[in-house]
């Protein structure tokens, strides 16, 4: 498995469509689905209409380019956005595989888009194993391997 990040950003309505949510702020986004719908491979169904965004950088770019890129699309919209709070739930969601914890920082002003949206802000991360090495020749059970009797 590689190192890689992603950013996702979800809107959903009981009451707005995606195409209403996507027209109010003159979005288009990157997959939508209305209530009702039949969702994946075993067809659970959506119980809300919704649309997301998806960062468009390469799963190796840094963490701060994914979310710096998935804000500068959401600017122009975030102040809609946010009046809108009481009808639309939002989420921001940045997902992490590293070899090593990552550490993440967040500046003011992410914060401050994020809440001007009303956006939860889900952190998913994942630490990736490192392969146990080969067992070595001549372990237990193998050539030189024997009890030391003789």
């Amino acid at each position: 498995m590689r190192e890689q990040t992603t950013v996702n950003f979800k809107v959903t309505s009981a009451t707005i469509t995606a195409k209403d949510l996507a027209a109010k702020l003159n979005l288009k986004p990157d997959r939508e689905w209305l209530a009702g719908s039949p969702r994946g491979a075993f067809g659970a169904i959506e119980k809300l209409h919704g649309f997301e965004l998806e960062s468009k950088l390469g799963p190796q770019s840094s963490v701060e380019q994914h979310v710096g890129g998935m804000l500068d699309r959401l600017k122009p919209c975030a102040q809609a956005l946010g009046a809108m709070a009481k009808e639309v739930t939002v989420e921001f969601t940045l997902s992490l595989t590293r070899r090593r914890a990552p550490w993440l920082h967040f500046d003011r002003d992410t914060v401050r888009w994020l809440a001007v949206m009303g956006a939860k802000l889900d952190i998913d991360s994942q630490v990736i194993a490192d392969a146990p090495p080969p067992p070595k020749a001549g372990g237990a059970g193998g050539a030189g391997g024997g009890t030391g009797t003789p």
